[in-house]
């Protein structure tokens, strides 16, 4: 299963990174949702958010997709009607309102998803509606899957690239340099721990 590396950083950006004990054919993590709600509207009552739920990260999906168990759950009211292609073909839903909060800590409020059953144990499915508000990264190294999101995109990663500062981050950055993830404390101390 995965370990969970969370960290909220105190400039212009979270991330969040987890890493299996394996190589895995899919990438799962924790997620909460909410109803979705206007401060405006209701007042300054922060919204009350679901039990911890298993969201599949899936690169081939446009929209997140939420289960049936879910919008009852939050007591979600359907919006409208969604066409969703799932295998080829298109599937109208019931597309609801909602807030997904990440496991970093960082909530995308007012977000349109599907509605719909979804295999295994899997409660929610982020779609490239999500994915692509910041950069995501996969890698495999040492027989084992890591999964890194950074919200908002912060530079380009060319794993082709000699100049890429993720290439060889080794000799880049110094053990007793600063950490580039912004946390003020030395690369030793904060990431290279990771």
């Amino acid at each position: 299963m995965w370990k969970l590396i969370k960290r909220e950083v105190k400039t212009s950006f979270h991330w969040f990174t987890g890493r299996a004990e394996g190589i895995v054919s899919e990438l799962v993590t924790p997620v909460e949702v909410s109803a979705s709600y206007l401060h405006e509207r209701d007042g300054d009552e922060s919204p009350v958010f679901s039990e911890t739920l298993n969201a599949l990260w899936d690169t081939g999906a446009t929209t997140t997709v939420i289960t049936p168990h879910v919008a009852k759950m939050c007591d979600l009211k359907p919006i409208g009607v969604l066409e969703i292609a799932v295998a080829g073909q298109l599937h109208r839903v019931n597309s609801y309102l909602v807030n997904v909060r990440l496991p970093n800590c960082v909530t995308i409020a007012n977000l349109t998803t599907g509605c719909m059953e979804l295999p295994g144990n899997i409660d929610l499915l982020i779609g490239m509606d999500i994915i692509t508000l910041g950069d995501f990264a996969i890698t495999n190294a040492g027989s084992r899957t890591v999964i890194s999101f950074r919200i908002p995109s912060l530079v380009r990663i060319d794993f082709g690239r000699s100049d890429s500062p993720i290439e060889t981050p080794h000799r880049i950055i110094g053990m007793d340099q600063p950490c580039p993830c912004g946390s003020g404390q030395t690369f030793r101390e904060c990431c290279c721990q990771s």
